[in-house]
């Protein structure tokens, strides 16, 4: 009788080197009693001068740069830095809708989500004043302009007191260091958009997703090729934005709520901790909030209290953190948020909705705005910061990375001699994708739980 001898190839997960810069969108105290202009002088004290250094490298004629708008004088060719401001007749405003003349009709919004207008209206303001931007002799496009940006705008003041505008400068991508080279691939991954929220139960493609991360799906090579997947990066909406209109509904059509309907209230954050604690067990996960989940709607969006998800929590693998949020692994400066500062963007500007290469380039200029946010807090939520604007880019990520968008995409763009990798992380729950980025060459590849039922 012959004994058969079976191996057993034991795999180990590749582990990376995850430091956590200070965080300057944890909020450590809070006061709501300050106005919102605050955020704005902040703003333009942080990139005026970097705006004006770009500014007079672009233009080296010896044109006169006036350093407030109050010095202003008509006729004279200079050049004026200040914040750009949209007046949108298309822009939702409560004062709208409840004008002070009852029989004056509210403007009817479009159906598609954008808000731009021709009647729309670019000012330029600082600390002194402001002014309306005639873009008669400019070939930039107005609409693409967004409420907020710090820019340096050469041209000259009209007899009717508009300023002229020639040419525009912006600040420009902020300085990017070159990063260590890697001997070997290792891949972080993305996912956005899971959904939670589906009473009692996790979807088929959670459920693959989950058995891939830990190993139990595919062949030895895709169990080698999972161990190389050093992280996992979790972008917002971990649970339903459909769940929470469903249980609104329910608590609306019953006055009290028993025991058993709050277990069933709570159910989605059982699930996501159930599945939180299933990833963390195998991979380091760092989750984000997003628009859906259970924490404030203010950016910057501040982690789930860990008293939601008590058992995935219990594991040091596991980080709760901010949108946005940065960090630095292996190396590399990855910047990444959950997708809501691009989404305003494309509804104040007339870049196209669902076009991920839009959205792509609605990144990069934010980058050459040195921006994350710049229609926070006019049409963006944002918490009334007074000392500082956390959103200005100091420097440069080598990854940026925007999560629940409509579809996958990514650019590689050269910015001072070196790469930087744009992602749009699609919606998992709608498409069933999930992108995997490798941090030796910034070379991106999507996957995709697929079920098929025929």
């Amino acid at each position: 009788m012959n004994a058969s001898h079976s191996t057993t190839t034991v795999m180990y997960r590749q582990t990376v080197d995850y430091e956590e810069e200070h965080n300057p969108f944890l909020l450590h105290s809070r006061n709501y009693s300050q106005q919102y202009s605050q955020i704005y002088f902040c703003r333009l004290a942080a990139l005026r001068p970097v705006v004006e250094n770009a500014a007079r490298n672009k233009w080296t004629d010896g044109i006169l740069f006036r350093d407030r708008l109050l010095h202003l004088q008509q006729g004279d060719n200079c050049v004026i830095i200040g914040v750009i401001y949209k007046e949108m007749d298309l822009k939702p405003s409560i004062l709208k809708e409840y004008s002070k003349n009852p029989a004056e009709p509210v403007p009817i919004l479009p159906v598609k989500p954008s808000f731009v207008s021709d009647s729309d209206v670019v000012i330029l303001e600082d600390e002194t004043g402001r002014i309306r931007l005639n873009f008669d002799r400019c070939c930039l496009g107005v609409n693409i302009l967004l409420t907020g940006t710090v820019v340096a705008v050469k041209g000259q003041e009209t007899s009717s007191g508009d300023f002229s505008v020639d040419e525009l400068c912006f600040p420009g991508i902020p300085p990017l260091k070159v990063p260590r080279s890697l001997d070997n691939d290792i891949f972080i991954l993305f996912v956005s958009g899971i959904g939670l929220g589906a009473p009692w139960n996790v979807s088929m493609r959670e459920a693959m997703f989950l058995d891939f991360i830990t190993g139990k799906l595919g062949n030895e090579e895709d169990y080698h090729f999972c161990s190389q997947i050093g992280h996992l990066f979790v972008l917002g909406n971990l649970l339903s934005s459909a769940g929470d209109e469903t249980l609104a509904n329910k608590s609306n059509d019953q006055q009290t709520v028993n025991s058993a309907q709050q277990l069933f209230n709570a159910e989605p954050l059982i699930s996501a901790d159930r599945f939180l604690t299933t990833l963390s067990s195998t991979i380091p996960v760092t989750l984000l909030p997003g628009e859906a989940d259970p924490t404030n709607l203010l950016l910057p969006q501040q982690p789930l209290h860990h008293s939601l998800l008590p058992s995935s929590s219990k594991y040091n693998s596991f980080r709760r953190v901010t949108n946005p949020y940065q960090c630095c692994i292996n190396g590399r400066k990855i910047l990444v948020c959950s997708g809501q500062n691009i989404d305003d963007a494309c509804r104040y500007s007339t870049w196209d909705w669902n076009s991920v290469e839009n959205r792509l380039t609605v990144m990069e200029n934010m980058l050459s705005f040195r921006h994350l946010c710049p229609t926070a807090p006019d049409t963006l939520p944002c918490y009334p910061y007074y000392d500082e604007d956390p959103f200005v880019l100091k420097e440069c990520p080598h990854v940026y990375v925007a999560g629940n968008q409509h579809a996958y995409g990514t650019r590689l763009i050269n910015a001072n001699d070196c790469g930087v990798r744009l992602l749009c992380i699609p919606d998992f729950s709608t498409t069933g994708q999930v992108v995997l980025l490798n941090l030796r060459t910034l070379t991106p590849q999507v996957m995709e739980f697929m079920i098929d039922l025929n």
